[in-house]
């Protein structure tokens, strides 16, 4: 199963893996003003315990940002047909 959880400064390490492996220009600072801007709304996915992917979101009035869609590359275009775990639970 996929659980999806609130991503937290300790997961920075875990974000900037995925986006050097992904060849992505973020530094530290980026994902720190992620999270401080809406830090209810960047997450994580776990597949079978180990982090997966990111994901980060924030609101602007009326607009939203999605960002940091990063997935583990060892894990990318797998279908994996279990339910995901909803975070609001």
């Amino acid at each position: 199963m996929i659980h999806v959880r609130e991503f937290t400064t300790n997961d920075l390490a875990f974000g900037m893996r995925l986006k050097t492996a992904a060849g992505w220009n973020q530094m530290e600072a980026d994902w720190k003003r992620a999270f401080e801007l809406e830090p209810h709304g960047c997450f994580v996915a776990e597949y079978e315990g180990r982090p997966a992917g990111t994901t980060t979101t924030c609101v602007f009035g009326d607009v939203a940002w999605i960002a940091m869609v990063l997935v583990d590359e060892a894990l990318r275009g797998q279908r994996d047909r279990q339910s995901v775990d909803d975070p609001r639970d």
